[in-house]
């Protein structure tokens, strides 16, 4: 295993919009549509015809969702339509359960905003959180789309109407499930094959202790 980081560096959705007006005289508006190769469309939910795609619905990319459904079918053989989240302390704090025979098989959580993760990390050291089979955290309340780095409003559009907007066309992709993806069912049945350890290697993380730092400055890039 090849030792490099996750992540060295990353753009925020804000500061890209920033460079496009610095670099384009004309106005980003006006750059000229460019179609996407196979490559790069294995790697996006773009569509070659320029559609936005979802794996799932949810704002934070349906990633609970999607794995709640496949598990409920994959190892208890159950279609699960529709999700019902029951919110705990607040909105940002919600889990979700799947019964077979009376018994709750399934138990995921969402916490959204660093309270909600502080209490669910305080459940886990406790005992209590030992339940949850699945459990999806984000920095952010509200998730993905309420994230500091997104584009600002622009007044008098306040970030609480900017963030319910994008939910609103967030919630009318078209969902494609991954495994519905014809890209990623070529990259496993002639790339990969059957090899699950090479699977492994190429497509999961690890996860191991890091060096705390005071600050930016302190980063070893």
């Amino acid at each position: 295993m090849l030792q490099t980081r996750d992540v060295d560096s990353v753009i925020t959705t804000g500061e890209l919009l920033e460079l496009l007006k610095e670099k384009c005289e004309d106005g980003f508006q006006n750059l000229p549509p460019t179609a996407l190769d196979e490559t790069e469309l294995l790697f996006t939910n773009i569509t070659s015809e320029g559609q936005l795609l979802g794996g799932a619905e949810g704002g934070s990319g349906g990633v609970l969702e999607y794995v709640f459904r496949h598990a409920a079918q994959a190892l208890f053989g159950l279609h699960v339509s529709q999700l019902e989240f029951k919110s705990k302390r607040n909105k940002d704090f919600q889990e979700v359960s799947c019964e077979a025979d009376g018994k709750v098989v399934l138990l995921f959580a969402k916490a959204y905003g660093f309270r909600n993760i502080q209490n669910i990390v305080r459940k886990l050291k406790s005992g209590k959180g030992s339940g949850y089979h699945f459990v999806e955290v984000m920095a952010c309340p509200g998730g993905c789309t309420n994230g500091g780095g997104q584009i600002a409003p622009l007044l008098p559009q306040t970030p609480k109407q900017l963030a319910a907007r994008v939910e609103d066309l967030y919630s009318q992709r078209t969902i494609r499930p991954p495994s519905q993806n014809k890209l990623f069912e070529d990259v496993y049945s002639k790339w990969l094959q059957s090899e699950d350890q090479r699977r492994k290697e190429m497509f999961h993380t690890q996860y191991h202790a890091r060096e705390a730092f005071a600050s930016a400055l302190t980063i070893k890039w």
